[in-house]
């Protein structure tokens, strides 16, 4: 049995710690993200009924759920290639501290906008 095709992605930890993953190169359904304690994980769902896990933390202390969101099979390239800002926005003196944050802000604020259109 040969190897299987993998690609590769970057999760982030509490203090922008990143973490690649190698996942199985099969069109995914959908992503469900949690952020925990600021770390971002992430359960994968395969069109093929498989799934996996994935983590940034190795060393979690406590676990605290900061933020649930869901990736929809036509937006889980866009996660998965995410560019963060690299300069803080106008007005502010400082970057926000979490990618895991920022990700999961962008992504909830497009659907929250949705519900009031």
């Amino acid at each position: 049995m040969g190897a299987r095709e993998t690609r590769a992605f970057t999760v982030y930890d509490w203090d922008n710690n990143e973490r690649i993953v190698a996942i199985e190169n099969k069109p995914i359904e959908a992503i469900v993200v949690n952020i925990v304690s600021g770390d971002e994980t992430a359960y994968i769902y395969y069109e093929d009924g498989t799934e996996i896990y994935v983590d940034s933390s190795m060393h979690r202390l406590e676990s605290y759920l900061d933020e649930t969101y869901l990736i929809k099979k036509n937006e889980v390239e866009k996660w998965i290639n995410f560019e963060f800002r690299t300069e803080a926005p106008e007005g502010k003196e400082e970057m926000e501290s979490f990618k895991s944050a920022e990700r999961a802000a962008y992504f909830t604020k497009k659907r929250y906008e949705r519900l009031f259109k």
